[in-house]
């Protein structure tokens, strides 16, 4: 019994190399498209410079980032749900109801503008708040996710509800003067 052996060289093609450093050295501008926005910023932060000195000062910037948490906040729990394929309209809703009903279950019957049933300690007010967002978030979630239903149908339904409460609770007023 004889082995053979094949002896011959693979050939290497000499065009698949050029093409590839051809490739490495042309600039793709897709990869760039994240900082598109960053010239934008720059320009708009040059023109509140010239309009008022007083812009780009540290007193400032810190006062647009206090202002701006909430809706931080808001902006990164819905790129959340947007990067997990999904989506949410009743997230503006949560964020409405839940200081609402916060504050409802925190504040004295008597004494306020706003009336509320005074269960529980003002202590407990932020943590309530997170507590009510997370239990719609949980709702939302089973019904969607569990139960299989259409979730469009279920976060515009919920948005509503939320906002029926959030009115009905706040017996439609603003609430403001908290203690």
């Amino acid at each position: 019994m004889s082995a053979t052996t094949d002896l011959t060289e693979p050939t290497v093609s000499t065009a698949e190399p050029a093409a590839a450093d051809a490739q490495r050295r042309r600039i793709d501008l897709g990869r760039f498209r994240e900082l598109s926005l960053v010239p934008a910023i720059l320009v708009l932060g040059l023109i509140g410079f010239i309009v008022s000195p007083a812009f780009l000062t540290a007193d400032n910037l810190i006062g647009v980032a206090q202002q701006s948490t909430e809706l931080s906040l808001l902006v990164l729990a819905t790129a959340l749900i947007l990067i997990c394929g999904r989506m949410d309209l009743s997230l503006e809703s949560t964020i409405g109801v839940a200081p609402v009903i916060a504050v409802w279950l925190v504040l004295p019957t008597s004494g306020a503008r706003f009336t509320g049933l005074g269960l529980l300690p003002e202590w407990t007010a932020v943590p309530l708040c997170l507590l009510v967002g997370v239990v719609i978030g949980a709702v939302n979630g089973f019904l969607i996710l569990k139960l299989r239903l259409n979730g469009f149908i279920v976060t515009l339904g919920m948005l509503t509800m939320l906002r029926g409460l959030q009115v009905a609770l706040s017996e439609g007023q603003s609430i403001v003067e908290l203690p």
